[in-house]
């Protein structure tokens, strides 16, 4: 064996043993960000804006099967159909970093109220029926506690206008 194929041979094994470039303190730190227990409310504004997300990604505003014409009269609007919510529902939480694990259980537990929301109550703001009315796990603006109470100075003065009550 030459010294060429021994240093190769080196090389190769140190490859195998340590692996292929992949670091796991970031897999295992990713995992625990992924794994990050969220605050009730953090976690269900977390679900929304990945719900968001998702909606302005599907926004191309048609089905994509060939004959525009004949879905449209067939299938009705590609906006609000059940074929978008599945593609938005198959996508919640890819792109969440902390509190992944937490949003795709939150959205499986919401699958229901976001179907309503989806067919009946698009007009509604999405967090405020998730989050403010159906969980009750957020407060309006400018109310707060766990009982959603007005801020100190409501209407005018809240929190003797220094910053935002929480």
């Amino acid at each position: 064996m030459t010294m060429h194929s021994v240093f190769v041979a080196v090389l190769l094994s140190i490859f195998l043993v340590h692996g292929h470039g992949s670091d796991p303190d970031k897999s295992k730190n990713k995992e625990s960000l992924h794994s990050v227990k969220l605050a009730p409310c953090q976690a269900c504004k977390v679900l929304v804006e990945s719900f968001k997300q998702e909606m302005e990604k599907t926004a191309r505003g048609k089905f994509e099967g060939g004959d525009a014409a004949w879905e449209e009269e067939h299938l009705g609007s590609y906006a609000r159909s059940e074929v978008r919510l599945v593609e938005i529902q198959e996508n919640l939480c890819l792109t969440v970093e902390r509190g992944k694990s937490q949003c795709h259980t939150l959205a499986e537990v919401l699958e229901n109220h976001l179907e309503e929301w989806w067919f009946q109550k698009q007009d509604e703001d999405l967090h405020k029926f998730i989050c403010i009315d159906t969980l009750k796990n957020c407060c309006a603006e400018n109310r707060f506690g766990p009982e959603c109470k007005p801020c100190p100075g409501y209407p005018d003065n809240v929190c003797n206008k220094s910053g935002k009550c929480k």
